[in-house]
């Protein structure tokens, strides 16, 4: 072999070198960012699991507030039919208090579609991501040994 050709593979040699060395730091700093995800995924399941427990709790508010006006609706009824023994009732304060809660509860279950939406763009986001083919994430016999 000629010296240019000894030389030429001495550089290759260190070029491959250099890029092994390198492959090892993003390597660390890829490891180090999955670890971190790895943390922060104990508190995403947390973060779900509050906020089932968050859209439970909704559904017995809502689950309640539908049983409000059928009674204040019964009342009505049978005020309206003088069958109700009870006495002049302050319906329309009562109403009043029964808007301004469905209001409310309007206004909450808005912002829970929201932001469940939000978190669920988000996560299928993610699985998608996860279950790209070129990705050899979920398939590890791809990676070249």
């Amino acid at each position: 072999m000629s010296h240019e050709t000894n030389q030429s593979m001495h550089h290759e040699h260190l070029e491959w070198s250099n890029d092994c060395k390198m492959w090892r730091d993003d390597i660390r700093a890829w490891q180090h960012e999955l670890e971190t995800a790895r943390a922060i995924v104990g508190r995403i399941s947390g973060a779900l699991q509050a906020h089932e427990t968050m859209l439970q709790r909704h559904a017995a508010v809502i689950r309640l507030n539908e049983q409000l006006p059928a009674a204040h609706e019964h009342v009505l009824q049978r005020q309206e039919q003088g069958t109700c023994g009870c006495g002049i009732l302050p319906t329309g304060e009562q109403h009043f208090r029964e808007a301004s809660k469905h209001a409310e509860l309007k206004h909450v279950h808005e912002q829970t579609k929201r932001n469940h939406h939000a978190i669920m763009a988000e996560w299928k986001r993610l699985l998608r991501l996860l279950q790209r083919d070129d990705l050899s994430i979920l398939q590890p016999e791809r990676i070249a040994s």
